[in-house]
């Protein structure tokens, strides 16, 4: 068993720093995949590569500083969208999710404040909570999709009966 990094992982981090798999093309030369399984990117660029930490990006950002907001998002988008797709399994899906925490993240970023200096598990948890949020919306529909394909099986007079208390919330007495 060789332990991580082992010298080829070391020397393709080095010279790639970044290893995009999935889609055809994305690809990146002599970048492999390091195990990552099709439609996953592995982002291994280091956080403080711009010089500026998450905290003072954040804090940029929360006065009004859309380039520093920008600078948060091309460091986490990645992981967001990675996070989610690993649970969803659904590109479209996890995209819009994506999204929607970056969304919510500009939203609410004047009522955050990091212990540490990484955005990160701040996103990720909004991630987790929004995806949470989805999968229940999606289960609620399909229970109606369900619902009404039983009621349109029932004669046409107990279906109106059905759908009157159901969705009109009249009582079934």
């Amino acid at each position: 068993m060789t332990s991580w990094p082992n010298s080829a992982a070391a020397a393709t981090l080095s010279a790639s720093r970044r290893a995009v798999v999935g889609k055809p093309g994305n690809i990146l030369p002599g970048t492999g995949n390091f195990g990552a399984s099709a439609g996953h990117e592995l982002d291994v660029t280091m956080a403080t590569g711009t010089g500026r930490g998450d905290t003072a990006l954040w804090q940029a950002a929360a006065v009004g500083d859309h380039d520093a907001f920008g600078q948060l998002f091309e460091r986490h988008s990645t992981a967001v969208y990675n996070y989610l797709f690993r649970r969803t399994s659904d590109w479209s899906m996890a995209e819009d999710l994506t999204a929607a925490v970056f969304l919510q993240a500009w939203r609410r970023r004047t009522d955050v404040t990091f212990d540490l200096d990484s955005a990160r598990p701040r996103l990720l948890g909004v991630a987790r909570l929004l995806l949470r949020n989805a999968t229940r919306a999606r289960m609620r529909a399909a229970r109606v999709v369900r619902l009404r394909a039983a009621i349109s099986r029932l004669p046409r007079q107990q279906g109106e009966a059905i759908e009157l208390c159901v969705y009109s919330g009249l009582p079934g007495t």
